[in-house]
């Protein structure tokens, strides 16, 4: 067709392994570091070079024989969207942030901690990539790198990329374009997702004043964002969390706490009726 330049061609695959051709994009793609961290070309630069009319430095000869020495990429999209809720876009301020490092981890961010997450912007935050010798190597270094992620302050889809790293469609190359309309979300979510002791029990440590009572412990009473409420009893042993506590960020009254990768909102809870009082 005569186009010069960066650009990407996609096809679909069918089961018995016939490609369709499905559009042409004149430019780079989101994914462009999955072929980067194979190929060990800057295909940002090599744009630039097309459009300058100079020379790529490379022959196709050098990029196939890349290929064929192996390795793989896999990358993911960090959104501000709630997977939970039927993939909603979401709103709000970083908290708290913390990006994964380590053999074959990347990530393409374009935001910082402080920054205000609007809903006049893509809800792309980041990107984290990572490559490995084979797909497996890449999938275990890419699930090590969502588990060392942290964004705390608004609901994010890393609970949810954290799970699907794990599913076995996933990991084995299979999924199609209706597989998430099939396993997701799967039937014990509820369960797997319920807001965990040491969560309760660092949000009532960042969060009370002194929560003192008459003749028994301290305890504050805590009401989350997805509407259960808990009593924490404030002894010794919540005041000093340890390693394994979750990380937390506190703002304006609000303990952003990380359950599974997902930012929990936690406050005090409004003084109790007469039926709830304990």
């Amino acid at each position: 067709v005569g186009y010069v330049g960066a650009g990407t061609c996609e096809f679909l695959l069918t089961d018995r392994g016939e490609a369709f051709f499905l559009e042409m994009n004149t430019r780079l793609q989101v994914e462009h570091p999955v072929t980067e961290l194979v190929t060990g070309r800057d295909l940002v630069a090599d744009q630039l070079r097309i459009a300058t009319r100079e020379a790529l430095g490379v022959t196709q000869a050098e990029v196939d024989a890349a290929r064929a020495a192996g390795g793989h990429a896999v990358e993911v999209r960090l959104y501000a969207e709630d997977a939970e809720q039927g993939f909603l876009p979401a709103t709000g301020r970083v908290e708290r942030l913390k990006w994964p490092t380590g053999d074959g981890i990347r990530v393409d961010s374009g935001i910082d901690a402080g920054d205000d997450i609007t809903g006049r912007f893509d809800p792309m935050l980041a990107k984290i990539i990572a490559c490995g010798r084979d797909r497996d190597e890449a999938l275990d270094r890419l699930a090590l790198a969502l588990d060392r992620t942290v964004l705390l302050g608004f609901t994010t889809n890393l609970r949810f990329l954290r799970w699907l790293m794990h599913e076995p469609a996933i990991r084995a190359g299979e999924a199609r374009i209706d597989t998430l309309d099939r396993i997701w979300p799967p039937d014990d979510w509820a369960d797997r997702t319920t807001i965990p002791d040491p969560a309760w029990a660092a949000a009532a440590s960042a969060l009370a004043a002194d929560g003192w009572r008459l003749n028994g412990p301290a305890r504050v009473r805590l009401a989350a964002d997805d509407g259960s409420e808990r009593v924490v009893e404030l002894d010794g042993e919540q005041h000093a969390l340890g390693a394994g506590a979750p990380a937390i960020a506190v703002s304006d009254g609000t303990a952003h706490v990380d359950v599974g990768g997902r930012s929990v909102a936690i406050r005090l809870a409004p003084p109790p009726d007469v039926d709830r009082a304990a």
